[in-house]
């Protein structure tokens, strides 16, 4: 996820994309309007991959995804971020699978 950083999978960024924020190793500029942006992009992504994957998939793999965004990651960004982020206007990230 752009705006993050987890070193050892820095390669495989398309496939690991939406594992990033269970990665111990995971990151994010808590600071960065763009983050909190490509943050709130991930979560949606997420979510929309509860519509393809087979739902104990999604449980076992996006679920901790989710849930780490929305209680660890999320809340962490200033309200100037978020207000910041909100202005910006960014493309859609594609499904995790």
């Amino acid at each position: 996820m752009p705006g993050s950083i987890c070193w050892p999978l820095r390669v495989q960024r398309y496939v690991v994309f939406g594992l990033r924020p269970v990665c111990p190793l995971g990151s994010i500029d808590f600071q960065s309007p763009y983050a909190c942006g490509q943050a709130h992009s991930l979560l949606e992504a997420v979510r929309r991959a509860a519509e393809t994957m087979a739902p104990q998939a999604w449980l076992q793999r996006m679920a901790p995804v989710e849930e780490r965004l929305l209680n660890t990651w999320l809340p962490q960004f200033s309200e100037a971020v978020r207000n910041a982020a909100e202005k910006l206007s960014l493309p859609a990230l594609p499904v995790p699978e």
